[in-house]
């Protein structure tokens, strides 16, 4: 049996790092004339549309990052500050193939997030270094390529300013955005050949989290968009590999320990919290 084609758009943006899912790839399908039209279950979300794009785990990533329609912050929502006034600004918590990140960077990073990201985040801050990290990386590989001179790039952009997510990202957040998600294209998408026996397995790993009555042939493309993913945190952990990263562990176990003691108790099993 030949194997269809399929376009894939990749949308970054928001927090993302390889411990919440480093990118959130997204499938946009596009059968051929010959191909049957999958009808959807009940509630599932038309993969063609990349805003709306399902992932098998939604407490990973933040449906405010993938501009999910209905997912509107929250009024009461403050804004967070992390900055810890005993420690220097200019602490260093990592080296990029020899460029420094600092606790300002991470600051400035933090600040950048809407206000309900911030909250599940201020305890999580390792986390967001790595996603700087991460930055960094895929920011050298954009330079490495001319990304920004393309018109691939161009068009790139024009999809993301047109797109949902574009109301939380300012002008410098799109280019980038936009740089990376061609980048990917170029590294990943182009050069990914996802078979059909690694479909049926990943069918057979998540058939718990599906509904009871999907088939695989409704939840193929979700399947495909999974493995697809995989593929770029593959990608992206070989960059790190491959670059001279050097990271300050002793902050990192720290702020690991921190929120440790800022996670509520955990109950023996069978047993209630005591009433206040």
């Amino acid at each position: 049996m030949q194997n269809r084609k399929r376009n894939y758009r990749i949308v970054v943006g928001g927090i993302v790092t390889i411990s919440f899912v480093i990118v959130a790839v997204l499938l946009m399908g596009c059968p051929g004339e010959d191909d049957p039209m999958e009808v959807e279950p009940e509630g599932q979300v038309d993969p063609a549309e990349p805003d709306q794009a399902q992932m098998p785990e939604p407490e990973d990533i933040d449906p405010e990052e993938l501009g999910l329609p209905g997912q509107e912050q929250l009024p009461d929502t403050e804004a967070v500050d992390i900055e810890d006034p005993d420690r220097d600004s200019e602490t260093s918590l990592a080296t990029v193939n020899g460029e420094e990140v600092t606790l300002q960077d991470l600051y400035d990073e933090f600040d950048r997030l809407p206000p309900q990201q911030q909250q599940q985040l201020q305890n999580q801050q390792p986390q967001l270094l790595e996603q700087i990290i991460q930055q960094k990386l895929l920011a050298d590989k954009v330079r490495e390529k001319e990304i920004q001179e393309s018109r691939q790039y161009e068009e790139m952009l024009q999809q993301i300013e047109a797109s949902p997510i574009a109301a939380e990202m300012d002008e410098e957040q799109m280019k980038e955005s936009a740089m990376i998600e061609v980048l990917l294209q170029q590294e990943v998408v182009e050069k990914v050949d996802i078979q059909e026996e690694d479909v049926r397995e990943a069918y057979e790993e998540y058939a718990q989290m599906m509904p009871e009555d999907a088939s695989y042939e409704q939840m193929k493309p979700q399947l495909e968009q999974i493995l697809l993913q995989d593929h770029v945190i593959n990608y992206i952990q070989q960059l790190k590999e491959d670059a001279e990263v050097e990271i300050n562990e002793e902050w990192v176990a720290e702020k690991q320990q921190e929120a440790l003691d800022a996670s509520p108790p955990m109950m023996p099993e069978g047993e209630a919290p005591p009433v206040q």
